[in-house]
């Protein structure tokens, strides 16, 4: 006489660590490609900031003597660069403002533009 046991098949169980297995990769893959996003965007948010404070001190004091510079702490892993860009208008500079970051080099660039004269006038004309 058999009596029936209870309880799981060998098959049963590895087919549910196998589902499991899966389930779990899938779940570390997704945190991880999602904490790199979110790190991302912290920097990018960061490198937003930098930019507009460097514009605001920029229209405060002028532009500085150097092109180029490293924020001081504890922002000096991000550099700034800024580049005068032409314009039809006299009285007026184009600043083209970039905030670099990290090993592989990402940017972040703004374009801004400064009254300089007392008077605005068409180049040229």
């Amino acid at each position: 006489k058999f009596r029936k046991k209870s309880g799981f098949t060998l098959i049963e169980v590895m087919a549910s660590l196998a589902i499991l297995s899966g389930v779990i990769v899938t779940v570390i893959y997704t945190l991880n490609y999602h904490m790199t996003i979110v790190q991302r965007i912290k920097y990018e948010t960061t490198a937003t900031l930098l930019a507009r404070e460097k514009v605001e001190d920029i229209n405060l004091r002028g532009l500085p003597s150097e092109k180029e510079g490293a924020f001081p702490r504890p922002h000096e892993m991000f550099r700034w660069r800024y580049e005068i860009g032409d314009v039809p208008v006299s009285g007026i500079e184009k600043i083209n403002l970039t905030i670099g970051w990290g090993e592989k080099g990402e940017t972040l660039s703004v374009e801004t533009y400064r009254f300089t004269g007392s008077t605005i006038s068409l180049k040229g004309i």
